[in-house]
């Protein structure tokens, strides 16, 4: 019987047997990216043509052949809530389930439909169609022409964008609200003026930032907007735009949250989501320290872990100043003293229930623990049985499956909802988005119009044709 040859591979046997195995695998990562790539684009070529059939649906059966337009302007509605404008009526939104685009149009006339640069909600994909085309062309943004001009922006410069001449400043990506920060905490305060959110912010995304953020980025997650010596004391406007995702990793400094310090500011419309943040005393998810005429008012902070010593809040660690209402606050806040679910200690400003806290927990391992306020002027608030102080379950009468989201129980709470109308007059209310959800909308964007066909006689009664009729 012959035996069995044990030699091995030589060094260059082996050597050729890795380049063959690396060609394979990189050939075999340009298909896989093909492929992706391929499967990707069909997917918004699907989501164009549902659109477009929605649209012409939705004009066939609510306009009598007056021409409808579907509008996405970029960083407005990518969030997937939509403008539907009418040549007679603002109202309404194309009632689509899945993937918005971030920006472009559809207009339906009696003549076609028109798609007009509609981009994905990536930003990779385009789309456009002109009346007497019958598909719609897609392929690359870039290559088309199609991409937002903020998106062209230099990723190695964040520029917070201003016009000559107005009070108005925007922030349209990550990298420029670390530039936010920089500015304020170098000395410019934006005193009377206003920085506007156009878009939602994923903080966990680093790709947007250069090399002096990404060092902020990689050791404390992010620098907090203002400090005592140079105070944020302008407008900051949420637009109903979310911020998510934020880290701050600062346990050994005081007056933290995503704005530190402020000063007779303001903080309106915004959403914050899932967010970590760790300090030492002074310590809020949205601000650590507010004085003077400071307004912090509709705003949503969910999903969030607010960690610090003393004056620790899920939304302010402490409030100094005129008004803070209309909030809806979901978070879990640790700490030795002075904890509170919605804020560490409120020393002035609005005592009313315009406050509602869905879930959370407030543990202080020293010192007290609240809902509202664990320190200072009363801070009422609404809140429901999966809410926790110091482990022990409160109930205020608010059942968290059965009340959440019902949008009667909110106007009884005092929040200025769809019901009851925006009363402060801050441009946003609360209302349901399409699942049913309660969210924060702009009046600007999602006007609270009356617009029911018919005039209201006995010959001519309103109708009611629609859910958005009927509320």
């Amino acid at each position: 019987m012959n035996k069995m040859n044990k030699k091995g591979f030589t060094l260059i046997e082996l050597l050729s047997i890795i380049l063959i195995l690396s060609i394979i695998l990189s050939i075999s990562t340009i298909v896989i990216g093909d492929l992706i790539e391929m499967v990707e684009k069909q997917a918004f070529i699907n989501d164009v043509k549902t659109m477009v059939e929605t649209a012409k649906l939705q004009y066939n059966t609510e306009n009598d052949n007056n021409s409808v337009s579907f509008l996405y302007e970029y960083g407005i509605d990518n969030s997937g809530i939509a403008d539907q404008i009418n040549k007679e009526a603002e109202g309404g939104i194309l009632q689509i389930k899945g993937n918005k685009p971030s920006s472009g149009s559809i207009e339906v006339t009696k003549d076609g439909v028109v798609v007009d640069q509609l981009v994905s909600n990536n930003g990779k994909w385009c789309a456009v169609k002109q009346v007497n085309e019958n598909e719609s062309k897609v392929g690359k943004a870039d290559e088309m022409d199609c991409v937002p001009e903020d998106l062209k922006k230099d990723p190695d410069v964040c520029v917070i964008e201003h016009e000559d001449g107005t009070d108005t400043y925007e922030i349209n990506s990550v990298c420029d609200l670390y530039e936010l920060a920089k500015e304020v905490n170098e000395g410019y305060s934006f005193e009377n003026e206003k920085v506007l959110l156009n878009k939602n912010l994923d903080m966990s995304d680093s790709s947007t930032l250069n090399e002096e953020f990404k060092a902020v980025y990689d050791s404390i997650g992010f620098n907090p907007i203002g400090t005592q010596q140079n105070p944020f004391k302008g407008k900051f406007e949420g637009k109903a735009k979310t911020i998510s995702n934020l880290t701050i990793n600062l346990p050994t400094t005081d007056i933290i949250g995503l704005f530190g310090y402020m000063n007779a500011g303001e903080i309106v419309g915004l959403n914050i989501e899932n967010i970590n943040v760790t300090g030492q005393n002074y310590v809020g998810g949205l601000l650590g320290y507010g004085v003077g005429t400071s307004i912090v008012r509709e705003i949503i902070l969910k999903k969030s872990n607010i960690t610090g010593n003393s004056y620790v809040g899920g939304l302010v660690g402490n409030f100094d100043a005129q008004e803070s209402s209309n909030v809806i606050v979901e978070a879990d806040v640790r700490g030795n003293s002075t904890i509170g679910i919605i804020y560490g200690r409120i020393r002035g400003g609005s005592s009313g229930t315009s406050r509602i806290v869905e879930s959370g927990s407030a543990i202080a391992t020293d010192g007290t623990a609240a809902i509202g306020s664990a320190s200072g002027y009363s801070a009422s608030a609404y809140y429901s049985n999966e809410v926790y102080i110091n482990d022990a379950q409160q109930d205020d009468g608010f059942n968290y499956e059965t009340d959440r989201n019902d949008i009667n129980f909110y106007e009884a709470a005092g929040l200025d909802t769809w019901i009851g109308g925006d009363n402060n007059s801050t441009g946003y209310y609360f209302d349901y988005d399409d699942k049913g959800e309660i969210i924060l909308k702009s009046v600007e964007k999602n006007p609270m119009n009356f617009n029911l066909k018919g005039s209201g006689t006995k010959e001519e009664p309103y109708l009611i044709e629609s859910e958005k009729d009927w509320k």
